[in-house]
């Protein structure tokens, strides 16, 4: 019995492995590699994952790939994905929380830039690869030898941490975010915990989804439906915004 609860407090060489190609993915995938790699190199990870995965015992399964449970992850992700959307899109127009939506990569974006992001490296490399990297692989290893409640809080640790650069490049970004910490290093230091926090607490919500319907399927979805409705908010409304600037006003 000793010997079993030791096993459980240290790392396997298979965990230890996916922490290190998700620290490395991250740091790829947030300026080391160029911005034309970020769809090949989300979806190079999570195959990794999923090896890695695999190698350490985990089951189609215990990753949430299992054909049989794709119909009722694909039906519960619809039915939570479409208000998302709708909810994310409709904040870009609230007075409050329009600031949060006009980064400044969202509100210069072309047509061709905008379409590439929501029907390409949203679905890609965000919402299905880092899905396959956490709530498919990485579960899937820690559930084998930690309890349910150990490899959630990990899984949403590291997904929080994951944001943390993405949380850093938007304090230049978004006049949201400039507003909140006008240019104080401790505000800055506090706006990045909250975003690693916000996205930790999404991560518990996705691996509910994963484990109520057996399917990484529903994550994916609702995880889509979240950033694509950010952006296409955020891209409509300053389309929206630019048009009434520019309108003649009557004499």
């Amino acid at each position: 019995m000793a010997r079993s609860r030791h096993s459980c407090l240290l790392p396997t060489q298979h965990e230890v492995s996916a922490v290190a190609l998700i620290a490395g993915s991250n740091l790829a995938l947030n300026g080391a590699f160029p911005r034309r790699l970020v769809v090949p190199t989300a979806l190079a990870s999570a195959v990794g994952m999923l090896l890695i995965s695999r190698l350490s015992g985990a089951t189609t399964e215990q990753q949430g790939l299992a054909l049989e449970s794709a119909p009722r992850g694909l039906k519960i992700g619809l039915l939570i994905g479409a208000p998302v959307v709708g909810a994310m899109v409709a904040g870009a127009y609230v007075p409050f929380t329009h600031k949060f939506f006009r980064d400044e990569r969202i509100i210069t974006a072309d047509g061709p830039s905008a379409l590439y992001e929501l029907f390409i490296r949203i679905p890609l490399a965000t919402a299905i690869g880092e899905e396959l990297i956490f709530r498919s692989a990485l579960e899937g290893i820690l559930r084998l030898r930690r309890s349910p409640l150990q490899a959630l809080l990990a899984t949403a640790a590291l997904f929080g941490i994951w944001h943390a650069l993405p949380a850093l490049d938007r304090l230049r970004s978004n006049p949201g975010a400039r507003a909140v910490h006008k240019d104080n290093n401790l505000a800055k230091f506090v706006v990045v915990i909250g975003v690693c926090c916000v996205t930790a607490g999404a991560a518990v919500v996705f691996s509910w989804l994963r484990q109520k319907t057996g399917s990484v399927l529903a994550p994916i979805i609702v995880h889509y439906a979240i950033n694509s409705g950010a952006y296409a908010g955020g891209w409509l409304a300053s389309r929206r915004a630019n048009q009434l600037a520019i309108r003649p006003r009557a004499v």
